[in-house]
């Protein structure tokens, strides 16, 4: 896992990952840290999802963090970052898989399977397999 001391920091580290990439746009970022003084993003399960308020991303994707220890977000203890990142074009497949990544986190069960997670290939199968 990575290390970060707060959620600026590590908002800004999957940004600049994602510009890279052309998956966002220079305002990105923006949105995104603007979305999280609205509302913070924290849920259960030491888990945030930080997004924004707008659909303006180049493409849809999910950045993701694992860090070693977790961090206070706003008010709650922070380990598992995924980032929602999405471009316009919001169908079925990308709702449907958002209602069915909400019902497996949502499970405290599902969450300590993560704990096993090295890489990405093996956070597909964990979504995959359960």
């Amino acid at each position: 896992g990575l290390s970060f001391n707060n959620k600026e920091d590590i908002i800004k580290f999957l940004c600049r990952n994602l510009k890279l990439l052309d998956y966002i746009n220079d305002s990105f970022e923006n949105e995104i840290l603007k979305r999280e003084n609205i509302v913070s993003t924290e849920i259960d399960n030491l888990i945030a999802l930080p997004h924004s308020s707008f659909n303006t991303a180049n493409k849809t994707v999910m950045g993701v963090i694992f860090l070693e220890n977790p961090i206070k977000w706003h008010k709650k203890k922070v380990k598992y970052i995924f980032m929602l990142v999405n471009s316009n074009g919001f169908n079925t497949s990308k709702k449907t898989f958002i209602t069915n990544f909400m019902n497996f986190i949502s499970n405290p069960d599902n969450i300590k399977l993560f704990e096993s997670v090295n890489n990405v290939e093996e956070l597909i199968d964990t979504f995959a397999n359960n």
